[in-house]
């Protein structure tokens, strides 16, 4: 994991459900689902559900399967036409680069302390 994500993704854990959506192949998802087990509630790797981001059935997929409504599901990319995608099925996207640019957006959305408004 970057640098600062497990401590974020421990906080965050505390109050919300965290999901992993990745485009993975099988030689990489073991090695990401061990790194984050214990921070994640539930993961979805491409090369197991067959469908990879952007295409919108894998976003489906993952809302069917947490059953939860799409626009309850905060998705976050660094890969523009992945959050085009992910709005388009009716998550919540936000396309950020790095960890600062994360928290900052989580603060923003009042996920953090320091929040200047609320989700």
């Amino acid at each position: 994991p970057y640098p600062g994500a497990i401590s974020l993704l421990t906080q965050l854990r505390t109050t919300n459900r965290l999901t992993c959506l990745s485009n993975s192949n099988e030689l990489h998802t073991p090695l990401h689902r061990r790194s984050m087990e214990s921070l994640m509630d539930s993961y979805y790797f491409s090369h197991e559900l067959g469908k990879v981001k952007p295409e919108p059935g894998i976003f489906e997929h993952v809302a069917k399967d947490l059953g939860v409504p799409p626009h309850r599901i905060f998705f976050f990319d660094d890969t523009p036409v992945n959050v085009r995608a992910a709005r388009e099925v009716g998550f919540e996207a936000f396309e950020v680069d790095g960890i600062d640019q994360l928290s900052a957006r989580l603060r923003q959305l009042g996920f953090l302390p320091g929040a200047r408004s609320s989700r």
